[in-house]
C-alpha cells in the first residue's frame, strides 16, 4: 500500500478552489428620489445614502468637511431661498427646474443640495462635501447642476477629485460659468462627470468649489451611480478552503 502523499495547506486549497467565473459587477444608483422628503437634512457626516429603490446603501456614504450641510430639495419646490434658480426673468420665477434645453438626464422629483448659499474663498480649502465608497468601486459618474454665474459676482466652477486607494487621486474640472443668461454655461443644465478603474480602487469623491464667485455659491447634484465589482468565486474559495484549512491544522495540532 503506497504512502498518502502530505499537501502543503495551500496546495490542498489550490485543488479545493475548482476554476470559477467571475461574478457580474454590481451597478447601484442613487437619485434621492424614493425614501427621501423634502428638506431632508444630512446633519452628520458618514450617513450612507438610500439607492434609487429607497433602501439604504451600506456602501456610499456622505460627508460635508466644512461647516455646510448637504440635505435633500424637491424640484419646483417653494424653497425659494435655496436650491438654484433658473429664468430669473421668468413669471413665475423658475426655482430647481431643469432648463428646456437640459435632455441627457432629469432632475427626477429630488436632488442634492448645499442646505444654505455658501460664502467666502473656496479655492484652497476643505470639500463642499464628499462621499465615500466603502470598500471601493470600480467606476463613479454623477451629475452637477446648473453651474452659472454672473458677470458681476464672478465665475462658477467645480473641480471633482477622485481619491484612489493607495493615496494617489484623478480630477475633472466642469465648464466655467460665467453669465446666468448664456446657454454655453449651463444655467438649469447638468455636466456629468464619470471615472472608471480596473479594480474597486475608488475610495472617495471630492467636490471643491473653484470659480471666482464669493457669494451666493452653491451645488445641485444628482444621478450618482457605482459600480462594485465582486472577487472572482475561485478567489472566494480559495479563501474559504485556506481558512478551514488553518482550522483543521489547529485541532490536529
Amino acid at each position: 500500500m503506497f504512502p498518502s502523499p502530505r499537501l502543503s495547506p495551500l496546495a490542498l486549497a489550490a485543488a479545493i478552489c475548482l476554476p470559477g467565473t467571475v461574478m457580474a459587477a454590481t451597478v447601484t444608483s442613487f437619485g434621492f428620489d424614493s425614501g427621501y422628503a423634502d428638506n431632508a437634512v444630512f446633519a452628520s457626516d458618514g450617513i450612507f445614502l438610500k439607492d434609487s429603490s429607497g433602501a439604504t446603501s451600506d456602501v456610499v456614504s456622505l460627508s460635508t468637511p466644512g461647516t455646510n450641510t448637504m440635505s435633500v430639495e424637491q424640484v419646483g419646490s417653494a424653497d425659494t431661498g435655496n436650491g438654484f434658480l433658473y429664468d430669473s426673468g421668468g413669471t413665475p420665477a423658475k426655482y430647481d427646474v431643469a432648463s428646456p434645453l437640459e435632455t441627457a438626464s432629469s432632475l427626477g422629483s429630488h436632488f442634492l443640495r448645499t442646505t444654505t448659499g455658501l460664502t467666502g474663498s473656496f479655492v484652497t480649502s476643505a470639500a463642499v462635501f464628499r462621499f465615500d465608497f466603502a470598500g471601493g468601486v470600480a467606476a463613479v459618474s454623477g451629475e452637477l447642476w446648473d453651474i452659472d454665474g454672473n458677470t458681476s459676482q464672478g465665475s462658477e466652477a467645480w473641480r471633482v477629485v477622485v481619491i484612489l486607494s493607495g493615496g494617489g487621486t484623478v480630477e475633472a474640472l466642469s465648464p466655467v460659468g460665467t453669465n446666468n443668461k448664456d446657454t454655453t454655461s449651463l444655467d438649469g443644465q447638468s455636466w456629468r462627470f464619470s471615472f472608471a478603474r480596473a479594480g474597486n480602487e475608488i475610495e472617495a469623491l471630492d467636490f471643491h468649489f473653484v470659480g471666482s464667485k464669493t457669494t451666493g455659491i452653491g451645488a445641485a447634484f444628482d444621478n450618482l451611480t457605482i459600480t462594485q465589482v465582486p472577487l472572482p468565486t475561485g478567489a472566494l474559495l480559495l479563501g474559504g478552503a485556506l481558512i478551514g484549512l488553518v482550522g483543521l491544522r489547529r485541532r490536529l495540532a
